[in-house]
């Protein structure tokens, strides 16, 4: 029973993985196709992010854009991971491409203006570790549960053939 609520657990895991890493590459490659929209760069900085291993340096632009005479404001720079933990040197350099004011050319998801990206072509080896993880863990767990069912079954076939040995009338040789 452990080796079955592992197998799920070990499916559930890495199905939710692979499929939020799997949507975000669909996403971030996807994007470079939809429509585009000009905005313009409400404001932008660098911010410094530290944990107890590292400090890393993230480019933080929020922006503003009008699809069917609807305003929309977001601060997402793409879907991948490409744009987090950048050196303070790169970071610095893409906040200065991007000073408040600035036009910026946007692309949003056909039927969800919401959906918009700024830099669509940035995904990260990490995204695809990410995707390609989870599709592991789910292809181990069907593994699991597959050798959990079939050795299960096997136990019955043997429980079922010595009970009909040690059956009445019959003798057991």
């Amino acid at each position: 029973m452990k080796s079955v609520l592992l197998g799920l657990a070990m499916l559930v895991f890495g199905g939710a993985l692979a499929f939020g890493g799997g949507r975000t590459l669909y996403r971030a490659h996807a994007s470079r196709s939809w429509p585009v929209v000009e905005g313009s760069v409400v404001s932008s900085v660098v911010e410094t992010v530290r944990n107890k291993r590292a400090v890393s340096f993230q480019p933080h632009v929020r922006y503003r854009y009008t699809v069917d005479g609807a305003s929309y404001t977001s601060e997402n720079i793409s879907f991948g991971g490409g744009a987090a933990g950048e050196t303070l040197e790169e970071a610095n350099a893409f906040v200065r491409r991007l000073p408040e004011g600035a036009p910026v050319q946007l692309h949003y998801a056909p039927g969800d203006a919401s959906l918009v990206c700024l830099d669509c072509q940035r995904v990260s080896l990490a995204d695809y570790g990410v995707t390609g993880g989870g599709a592991v863990l789910v292809g181990l767990a069907v593994l699991s549960l597959v050798e959990t069912a079939r050795f299960e079954l096997r136990m019955r076939r043997l429980e079922h053939r010595a009970s009909l040995a040690g059956g009445p009338g019959r003798r057991a040789s």
